[in-house]
């Protein structure tokens, strides 16, 4: 997961959000920005002086776009007041569709606990963090006594017209054992989001049948992210969407 650097969380109140894009693209830096509204979030992913790529998502309708007519959104979204805008820098970005690699922070040794220690090595290979997140998502499946290949193969049907990667009459995506393979090229935001939608989908499908089901994936989850120092990277921000909305008491 990348770390936030130079300044807090701004407020849109304040702050002019496509000033602040200007700005850092004429300092030549990667990253990556996120914006939270009221129903209303989107990512804007630098490189550089190149033009962003931006992912947006409203969360009323569960309506999601890419591409500069979302940034145009964005921009105009980001005058309201009260709105959060977090930067996470990136560590130099080899191509497109890795621009958002994710960057470690030096914790000093005297600091660090045994817990710290023992967690998996930093990685930012995507395929490697979303077969951890898939594989998460499996074990609650399972427990619950469900067929879990059964249920991804739905819920990828269900969203390849929108991620067209993930429709299994292409074959550009496999998941077996605990590993990701691929062979369609998404842009890492794509690739993060069409995987997020189509576990959500699973995930809503089976708690209409498991009372409990929500709970369970969520504590797969936080066990997947806990095995690492900062997570499953840019997966962390997903999990509330993943996991769903918590049952009325």
């Amino acid at each position: 997961m990348s770390s936030p650097i130079s300044f807090d969380t701004l407020n849109t109140s304040y702050v002019s959000l496509s000033a602040l894009i200007r700005y850092l693209r004429e300092q030549g830096i990667s990253g990556r920005l996120h914006i939270a509204l009221k129903d209303y979030e989107s990512d804007v992913f630098l490189q550089g002086e190149a033009e962003p790529e931006v992912l947006e998502r409203d969360l009323s309708s569960g309506r999601e776009a890419q591409g500069s007519a979302a940034l145009e959104r964005l921009l105009v979204r980001a005058r309201e007041p009260g709105g959060l805008i977090t930067f996470y820098k990136a560590e130099a970005a080899t191509s497109p569709t890795e621009q958002t690699q994710s960057t470690q922070i030096d914790v000093p040794q005297s600091q660090a606990t045994e817990n710290e220690t023992a967690k998996k090595p930093e990685s930012h290979n995507l395929l490697e963090l979303s077969a951890e997140l898939i594989a998460a998502v499996e074990r609650a499946v399972l427990a619950a006594g469900a067929d879990f290949h059964e249920e991804f193969q739905h819920a990828r049907v269900a969203v390849g017209d929108d991620y067209s990667f993930l429709d299994p009459t292409t074959q550009g995506f496999e998941y077996a054992d605990s590993t990701v393979t691929i062979n369609a090229r998404p842009s890492r935001p794509v690739f993060i989001a069409g995987l997020s939608e189509c576990l959500r989908k699973l995930v809503n499908r089976i708690a209409e049948e498991k009372p409990g089901f929500r709970e369970r994936v969520a504590n797969e989850l936080s066990r997947a992210a806990n095995e690492r120092t900062y997570g499953l990277a840019e997966f962390n921000s997903q999990f509330d969407r993943i996991v769903g909305p918590k049952p009325a008491p």
